[in-house]
């Protein structure tokens, strides 16, 4: 067993973590090497264990060459690095502890990244004061100035500002949004392609209209259809048993092998309930995870992210979301809210469903930001805002159809990326199931997986031909 080394400070910790997040970064995401390297100027790593796993990888960085963690080894025996040494110790605790940590590994460097940043500049700081204390006089002081600013001088010439070059680039590798895809064409074509990754859809209907059923749909969906897919559920109403009722009955209508039963067999726990019960874990099993903590906060929706990485994210629902030291102004409260759920969508690299109630009185007709209760963030943030009109009687109740179903229309109040589609369909309440309009089938998964995080390199890309 490789003997373990103690981190005895947290600007330790922090080298530590970072080299061990490059060497995972040059196998899964060789193309954020540079960036992330070019982000710790020189000197900053003052850890003479960690320091020469960095110093390797941006050496081979600088010449042009993305190494790989048998090159980082070879260049550290080079450099007189044999096993035994303190550095050999570390860059294997490194591969053995912190490797395959999947896209988490970009976070961990940028974070590592920029508490070493402030770990060097309160170390130059700090020196710079002593002796200020020691010598209390005005050319100590100009020092103490000329120090920090040094270090804010370092710290901004390695970030390279991103040039029109960067921008298309990003454009040429992801020429959609990428999305995660619920297996409902109905859905999936209105979105080009799904849920979209790094941003949310909201969902608004007041209540016992179907919001939640929706969410719920559209997430079991894109379980079924991506076996590798993990999704975090963060329940503020619904009990886990309520959950897992509808999940077995919207579940059992597109899991292989499984009979579909209504809302009330499951509610009862008849057999056929229970054999559906089965085929869905089957399916699902562990890859739905729920954050059921009370109060609901964005930090255990996060936390629940990062455990399992999940690429899908569910809020049900918003108005529950409490902030710290919240309670004094719930729309002040709530617009944070926003922000951290946005926030956490973009760093996470997930798709997001947010379900939020909206007032009785508003119409589907209303702007984006009048639509949710509580603040006007949460549409102006979204990429995609839907609100539920219903078909209803003059006083309220939902029209039941000859089919046994009910209309409901998902208007479109907000589209950032795509053109704006209205959803129109029809709501089977025993199956707590939507159905398009004109498909009442309507599920059908991709065959292949999804592409949406694939990149395509810009020698891919032409221009278009001049328009004659």
């Amino acid at each position: 067993m490789t003997p373990r080394l103690d981190h005895e400070s947290p600007a330790e910790s922090d080298a530590a973590a970072l080299a061990a997040a490059l060497l995972d970064c040059l196998d899964r995401h060789p193309s954020d090497v540079a960036a992330l390297v070019d982000a710790v100027p020189p000197g900053v790593i003052a850890d003479p264990i960690h320091g020469p796993i960095v110093d390797v990888i941006r050496a081979a960085v600088a010449a042009g060459v993305t190494p790989t963690a048998g090159d980082v080894s070879a260049r550290l025996r080079e450099a007189g690095h044999g096993d035994g040494s303190p550095v050999r110790i570390a860059f294997v605790d490194a591969l053995c502890d912190y490797v395959n940590t999947g896209r988490r590994a970009i976070d961990t460097a940028r974070g590592a990244a920029e508490r070493l940043k402030r770990h060097h500049a309160d170390s130059v700081a700090r020196e710079a004061a002593e002796r200020y204390a020691a010598s209390p006089d005005a050319a100590a002081f100009a020092e103490l100035g000329e120090a920090l600013a040094a270090v804010e001088a370092g710290f901004a010439a390695a970030r390279p500002l991103p040039t029109a070059v960067d921008a298309i680039d990003r454009w040429a590798r992801h020429e959609t949004t990428p999305g995660v895809p619920t297996g409902y064409p109905w859905f999936d074509l209105a979105t080009d392609g799904g849920l979209p990754v790094g941003g949310f859809v909201v969902l608004g209907a007041p209540p016992q209209v179907g919001k939640s059923a929706l969410a719920l749909q559209l997430t079991a969906g894109a379980l079924v259809a991506d076996t590798s897919l993990r999704a975090v559920w963060a329940a503020g109403e619904m009990t886990l048993a309520g959950i897992g009722g509808r999940l077995v009955t919207v579940g059992s209508g597109i899991v292989e092998g499984a009979a579909q039963v209504t809302h009330k067999q499951a509610r009862r726990r008849l057999p056929q309930a229970r054999a559906a019960a089965i085929r869905v874990v089957e399916t699902i099993g562990d890859r739905l995870t729920f954050a059921d903590e009370k109060p609901l906060t964005v930090r255990a929706i996060d936390a629940a992210v990062a455990r399992i990485g999940a690429r899908l994210v569910v809020v049900d629902y918003f108005q529950l979301v409490a902030v710290p030291d919240g309670g004094r102004d719930r729309v002040a409260d709530l617009d944070r809210a926003v922000g951290m759920l946005r926030d956490l969508a973009i760093r996470r690299e997930c798709a997001m469903i947010v379900v939020s109630s909206i007032s009785k009185p508003t119409t589907s007709a209303a702007h984006a930001g009048q639509l949710c209760r509580g603040t006007a963030e949460l549409g102006y943030a979204a990429e995609l805002v839907y609100a539920a009109e219903r078909e209803e009687t003059a006083d309220g109740r939902p029209v039941i159809g000859p089919d046994g179903m009910v209309a409901v229309t998902w208007r479109c109040a907000k589209s950032r990326n795509v053109e704006p589609r209205d959803l129109v369909t029809r709501f089977d309440g025993d199956a707590q199931t939507f159905h398009a309009a004109d498909d009442p089938h309507g599920f059908d998964p991709p065959t292949a997986p999804a592409t949406g995080f694939g990149a395509v390199s810009l020698d891919a890309w032409s221009p278009p031909e001049a328009s004659t």
